[in-house]
């Protein structure tokens, strides 16, 4: 999901040193992708939390126990949050550039949201990395 995310993110980048037709592919490939990820980062998240309760059914400790708040858990659902007013505000922008509306505003919203979600995202990751070793 962390390299997914990356990737949607270096679109801007990208999508500057393009032109014409080649530019046009790579933001419907951006948009395509884009809409995707939303459903599978709640798949990933719902897992999260089936893992930790059967983590905690399976340790005997009952089926809420691993579910207490933590800094990963509050990145992650925090993240989850901006990750749908994110996709939300890609949906208005591309919505309103294929209908001929003003959109600047709305891809400059969408692009700093994309910056916060991305940090959290780094954030969330090291902190579940770090998170492994006390599982384990």
């Amino acid at each position: 999901m962390l390299y997914w995310i990356l990737k949607q993110h270096g679109w801007r980048s990208r999508g500057r040193s393009l032109k014409g037709e080649q530019r046009d592919e790579a933001r419907d490939s951006h948009e395509k992708w884009g809409r995707k990820f939303l459903p599978a980062a709640i798949a990933v998240v719902t897992i999260a939390f089936a893992a930790q309760i059967i983590r905690g059914v399976i340790d005997g400790f009952g089926w809420n126990y691993y579910l207490a708040p933590s800094v990963h858990g509050i990145f992650g659902i925090l993240g989850l949050g901006l990750l749908l007013i994110m996709t939300n505000m890609g949906k208005k922008t591309s919505t309103a550039r294929k209908q001929g509306e003003k959109w600047s505003k709305l891809k400059i919203t969408h692009g700093r949201a994309a910056d916060i979600v991305v940090i959290l995202a780094l954030l969330h990751g090291f902190i579940g990395f770090l998170y492994i070793f006390e599982v384990l």
